[in-house]
């Protein structure tokens, strides 16, 4: 058996997160980041491996198998991970297949999640932090497709989730479905201000840009509560509404 320990570190974050393809992705801080592996198998095999990222909002770590047998598509297999994301704790499993078209596979259960981040994702729009301690917001730089190839499913849950700065929805959950030139966050559902919350959105990428398919609807909500944190509202009840 071959056995590999290695160690990644730079003095800012977005060097080592631009490496992981994770740059376009996370508004990287000017803190210190380190990845560390360690991994044991056999070559032309699978290798069993632990590994752990620190950079950014990022501290994860997990555990799972890389596969570079000669006679099928390489592979990575993150059977568990664990840890916090943007400072809430993340964890779930995700497998990378690295044949002539990527796909992607998996399941993440996280405490909170940023919207915007997850349309960034979608479309390839990049987060980046403002000046002036203002947090994250969106990158002034043009438009680039970040998902284009991939192929697969990730099934997300989270407890809340950050829909605008006045809008969070509780116990939000969907399906992110990769089909190549277009991304689909599909099945969507989750509470919002007592109502309950349901949507898709569609992302493609076409020859002159981006398109974008959204559909949400809420239902059952009190108009207090979804806009509690922007003050009084004169609507106190709505039934249904669709967007």
């Amino acid at each position: 058996a071959t056995r590999f320990e290695g160690r990644l570190e730079s003095d800012e974050a977005m060097p080592l997160l631009a490496l992981l393809g994770l740059g376009r992705f996370v508004a990287a801080d000017a803190r210190q980041a380190r990845l560390g592996v360690s991994a044991s198998g056999a070559l032309g095999g699978d290798f069993q491996f632990d590994g752990k990222l620190e950079a950014g909002g990022i501290n994860v770590g997990g555990k799972g198998i890389i596969s570079t047998a000669f006679d099928r598509p390489s592979f990575i297999k993150l059977d568990q991970f664990s840890g916090s994301f943007g400072g809430g704790a993340v964890q779930g499993r995700l497998s990378l297949g690295l044949g002539e078209t990527l796909a992607i596979d998996g399941a993440i259960d996280a405490e909170t999640l940023d919207a915007q981040a997850m349309i960034a994702l979608a479309s390839g729009a990049p987060l980046q932090r403002r000046t002036g301690g203002q947090g994250e917001g969106w990158s002034t730089d043009p438009f680039a497709w970040g998902a284009s190839g991939l192929t697969g499913r990730v099934e997300f849950k989270v407890r809340r989730a950050a829909l605008a700065s006045a809008l969070t929805a509780q116990s939000f959950q969907g399906v992110a479905q990769f089909r190549g030139s277009e991304v689909v966050i599909e099945d969507i559902a989750g509470e919002l201000g007592k109502g309950r919350l349901e949507g898709r959105l569609a992302v493609a990428s076409l020859p002159d840009g981006v398109s974008a398919r959204v559909r949400f609807s809420l239902t059952d909500a009190d108009a207090g509560a979804v806009f509690a944190s922007a003050g009084p509202s004169p609507i106190t009840e709505i039934g249904r509404a669709h967007v």
